[in-house]
């Protein structure tokens, strides 16, 4: 019989983009795919035009609140469920709320961001092989510019730069034996990981969940594994975007993991962090360059996330 494959999105004010991936998802049928979309209390209108697109789209689905979910039983019937968080409490904690709750024996879980598009030979090939992959792996794809089909974003992930605080994409194939983590909208693997390594951190709310995972993964002798069979087209960054939010947890929460892993190297990679700070404002972006700072700041003062 062949394992579940469960397809997870987190959605947050980008409607049109979940559509358009789930459509392309749904597009090729397999009863054993299940799609499962987390709207993390988003405050646009993402939920009701999900919900009337689902209702003209897909036979079989459920819509379902945090609060009923942890009432409810643990067992996915329908195709798709569409689970409304009653807050936002990022990326990991979106993600978790359908991985802490369901019963995932012997399956497989697709983290897939809600900008990227799979294409239909991915699904294709992951319908007919999903039960070939070793359930000791966390599993790439080949993740390309949806603007610039000629621009490879990554292959499978990215490697750190321990000394700046700062993460860079593998861009040539064969140099994924050097990545330090699978990228997090394009992720696959077996619910074994979960018993062993445990879910995400939710304390980090966005950027580096998955960086700290597969490090974790790893130190477990967990396999990294790219596999080029795996295509999807990222638009790259709808939901944040690239000002304040994004620069803020980017520096707050690489630092951490600098702190975490790599101690000593700490105090250059904060220096790096003023460095970017200044270049930033340089280049007129005040609001970047004020993330930046701020995302410092709170590392070093409130310290609020754990280790």
């Amino acid at each position: 019989m062949q394992n579940k494959l469960f397809v997870l999105l987190v959605n947050y004010n980008s409607s049109d983009d979940c559509i358009q991936s789930i459509g392309q998802i749904i597009s090729i049928y397999n009863p054993n795919i299940y799609i499962v979309l987390v709207d993390n209390c988003s405050t646009d209108n993402s939920v009701n035009i999900i919900t009337e697109w689902l209702k003209k789209n897909v036979e079989s689905y459920i819509i379902i609140d945090d609060k009923s979910l942890f009432q409810s039983n643990n067992t996915i019937t329908c195709r798709f469920t569409f689970i409304l968080s009653s807050t936002n409490n990022g990326f990991a904690a979106g993600n978790n709320l359908f991985l802490k709750k369901f019963d995932l024996y012997d399956s497989w879980i697709w983290m897939l961001n809600p900008d990227s598009i799979p294409t239909k030979d991915t699904i294709s090939y992951l319908n007919n092989n999903i039960d070939k992959f070793s359930k000791n792996d966390i599993i790439g794809g080949v993740i390309i510019d949806y603007y610039d089909h000629n621009n490879v974003i990554a292959y499978g992930g990215a490697s750190i730069n321990f000394y700046t605080a700062t993460i860079i994409f593998c861009k040539k194939k064969d140099r994924f034996n050097k990545i330090d983590y699978i990228h997090g909208g394009c992720l696959i693997f077996h619910s074994n990981t979960l018993d062993s390594i445990g879910y995400m951190r939710e304390d980090l709310f966005l950027y580096w969940e998955e960086t700290d995972w597969c490090l974790r993964a790893k130190a477990q002798n967990v396999t990294l594994r790219l596999d080029e069979n795996i295509i999807i087209y990222d638009k790259v960054g709808g939901s944040i975007g690239r000002g304040y939010l994004a620069e803020y947890y980017y520096s707050r929460n690489g630092l951490n993991i600098i702190n975490k892993y790599k101690k000593k190297l700490l105090f250059i990679a904060l220096l790096f962090q003023f460095l970017r700070a200044l270049l930033k404002l340089i280049k007129l972006k005040p609001s970047s360059s004020l993330g930046i700072l701020n995302g410092v700041k709170d590392f070093l003062y409130n310290n609020e996330i754990k280790n």
